[in-house]
């Protein structure tokens, strides 16, 4: 008989080990393990303490709820590393109030990833660090902060400042963000006072460092806003070293002006120019450490009258010449310096030798107009002393008007400067200084141009980073023997027509220039006109389709030529005058003429008047526009502002590259010269371009 079957023994039961509450896997404090032993040491003085909610996303922490306090980790670190028999934990289930309660949740998962990873098995006791001391993210990556707000990992390099950090921007989907900020872009760092609370060790405090620095606009490159780049960390001395470090490394860019003379014109535009400098241009000139000298201009000429009257040695005091207003007065300062510029380097002279030099200048045209007339192609005007005047009828053998060497031929210098012998010294000095513009006027096309953006704080970054860049100048000579100076367009018609008319409006502000628009329009007026112009060769039309923009190597090339440092009559009569025969000629009744010299963004024209046109190219872009229709001309202002002029032949208008023209009205009917928003007195005009002759404080239009 068998014997009865005995029971299995009962298997014996699993003890679960309790699961601590969700509420507590904000804060935990790992506890190392030793190999072999079934019980976790107490922790040590050596024991390292994580903050792992700032390894956690948003939505990890909204999940786990608005309680969560902290808890211990060491049965879910020696798990995950394979050191701990305990079975699985069930999976996570719901209470009656919604929360997560048992089980390992994705948090947690997180959570002994992160302990597993940072904190090793085994503390020697050379793992001891000091509580103000920050760890290394990672090895040779940075030095754990806060920038922004942001935990990041930030490195201080021989270039500048950079750091990584995590986001979880797009789909809850981690990514590690990388920025920088050089030297080159920083004005000035300096510490604040420290934040006290706690964000990696109890009882700590927060020391901050800012740095004072500007951000690019997503939507446009060229336009800058401030930004104050903020370190935090516990270590004061981690903060006080990188503060000198910076400091240090920004006094090295030897570009920066570190004094200047500063024009405000109250009244120009919107009558923001004061405004502007106390609010947006000083704020950025004393962060960068540049002392200013401010001078509210009462008058128009009166910037140009200060400059031309300053003595040498207070000139020389100054790194450059900020101009805070609209176009004109800008133009204003671009005058009062070339005309000290217009001065033969290399001799200093007083009154009697001025004197002596001016008769062989005349004397010297005048022979050479006796010669061109016995080779019967000379008129009487082509010995007037003082610019390259072409002829008014006659032409030189081949077609072309004389040209009379450069329009810099008779320099004009204030009577203290040289009674005291200071030409050549003013002169040099003036060579020197850069140029500002801070807009703040009605059109701001130079400013446009050469930043890409109206912005003030754009253009006042600008001047204090040290920026350089050429400029093309246009030298125009009048038939009364003055001369002036432009470096945006110089324009005679229609454009000179609503300057003139605009005066008597200036109570509208910017507004006055398209009601006056409007009323010249519907006037349609036409002129009759002879111009004569000097093309431009072939190797200079070489960019022609290319777009000005920062760094362009065209414009760089303007750099490398003369600045004026000789006499500027024999700069040009060496480069024009083996070329008397190539003028071109053209007579007839234009709605307007315009010489401009830069492309000319503005807000009315974001592409510019010359779409490719440059910064420093050596080039005049001549537009001749011939007596139309209301409409044509109407079609002519809408391309204008839509797309720009390129050059050749589009119908009524005509688009030529040049290096200088020749205009004389013919007939009693006659308009006004417009140059940068100035009025000429005489009509009868020559200009030449002269390449890369100023230095302006922009890198140009960042794309």
């Amino acid at each position: 008989m068998d014997a009865p079957r005995q029971a299995p023994a009962a298997a014996p039961k699993k003890v679960r080990t309790p699961k601590e509450p969700q509420d507590e896997i904000m804060r935990h404090t790992v506890q190392a393990k030793t190999p072999g032993l079934d019980k976790p040491h107490p922790p040590s003085p050596d024991a390292h303490t994580v903050n792992v909610p700032s390894m956690l996303t948003a939505d990890d922490l909204a999940y786990s709820g608005k309680r969560q306090r902290s808890a211990r980790v060491a049965p879910a670190a020696q798990q995950a590393a394979g050191e701990c028999d305990d079975p699985p934990a069930p999976p996570p289930r719901r209470n009656s109030r919604g929360s997560l309660t048992g089980g390992t949740t994705s948090i947690q998962a997180r959570v002994m990833a992160a302990a597993a990873a940072v904190v090793p098995p085994v503390l020697g006791a050379g793992a001891t660090q000091q509580r103000e001391q920050l760890l290394p993210v990672a090895a040779g990556q940075g030095v754990e902060m806060k920038v922004d707000g942001h935990r990041a990992a930030v490195t201080l390099s021989k270039n500048g400042l950079s750091w990584s950090y995590e986001s979880t921007r797009c789909c809850c989907i981690p990514s590690v963000h990388s920025e920088s900020v050089p030297f080159t872009e920083m004005l000035s760092a300096e510490v604040l006072p420290p934040l006290a609370g706690m964000w990696r060790l109890p009882g700590t405090r927060l020391h901050r460092l800012v740095v004072w620095t500007f951000r690019r606009m997503a939507h446009s490159p060229a336009a800058w806003q401030p930004r104050q780049l903020t370190l935090e960390c516990p270590s004061e001395a981690t903060l006080q070293d990188w503060l000198q470090r910076i400091n240090a490394a920004v006094a090295q860019q030897h570009r920066r002006p570190r004094r200047l003379l500063v024009f405000v014109n109250p009244f120009g535009g919107a009558r923001r120019g004061k405004k502007i400098w106390d609010t947006v241009v000083r704020p950025v000139f004393d962060k960068a450490g540049i002392k200013c000298t401010a001078v509210e201009t009462q008058h128009g000429g009166h910037a140009r009258a200060l400059l031309t009257s300053m003595p040498s040695d207070e000139l020389a005091g100054y790194d450059g010449v900020v101009a805070i207003g609209g176009d004109g007065l800008f133009h204003e300062v671009i005058n009062g310096l070339l005309e000290l510029r217009s001065v033969p380097t290399g001799t200093t002279l007083d009154q009697q030798q001025w004197a002596a030099l001016q008769q062989h200048l005349e004397q010297t045209a005048a022979a050479d107009a006796a010669a061109a007339a016995a080779a019967g192609a000379a008129d009487a005007q082509a010995g007037q002393a003082g610019g390259m005047q072409p002829p008014t009828g006659g032409q030189q053998q081949g077609g072309g008007p004389l040209v009379r060497g450069s329009s810099f031929g008779l320099p004009t210098v204030p009577q203290h400067q040289r009674r005291r012998g200071g030409p050549q010294r003013a002169g040099s000095i003036a060579a020197s200084m850069r140029v500002g513009h801070i807009p703040a006027g009605s059109t701001d096309a130079v400013a446009c141009t050469l930043n890409g953006t109206r912005s003030a704080f754009t253009a006042a970054m600008h001047i204090a980073l040290g920026d350089a860049c050429p400029l093309d100048v246009l030298r125009v000579d009048e038939a009364d023997g003055r001369h002036a100076f432009a470096t945006c367009m110089l324009s005679y018609g229609f454009m000179g027509d609503v300057m003139v008319e605009s005066e008597n409006y200036r109570w509208l502000g910017p507004l006055r220039y398209d009601v006056i628009g409007a009323k010249m329009l519907a006037a349609n007026r036409s002129y009759h006109v002879r111009v004569s112009y000097l093309p431009a060769q072939s190797e200079q039309l070489e960019a022609a389709g290319k777009v000005c923009t920062a760094g362009c190597d065209l414009c760089r090339l303007g750099q490398e030529h003369v600045r004026l440092q000789r006499t500027f009559r024999e700069v040009s009569s060496r480069s024009l005058a083996h070329r008397r025969s190539e003028w071109v000629h053209v007579e007839g009744d234009f709605a307007g003429i315009m010489l401009v010299i830069m492309p000319c963004r503005s807000e009315k024209s974001q592409q510019g008047v010359a779409r490719y046109g440059h910064r420093s190219d050596g080039l005049i872009h001549l537009v001749m526009v011939k007596k139309c229709s209301r409409l044509q001309y109407l079609r002519f202002l809408l391309t204008l502002s839509h797309s720009g002029l390129a050059a050749g032949e589009h119908g009524f208008f005509t688009v030529v590259p040049a290096v200088a023209v020749h205009v004389e009205p013919v007939g009693a009917k006659q308009s006004r010269w417009n140059a940068d928003g100035e009025l000429l007195a005489s009509n009868h005009i020559t200009a030449e371009v002269h390449r890369g002759v100023i230095e302006v404080f922009a890198r140009g239009v960042e794309v």
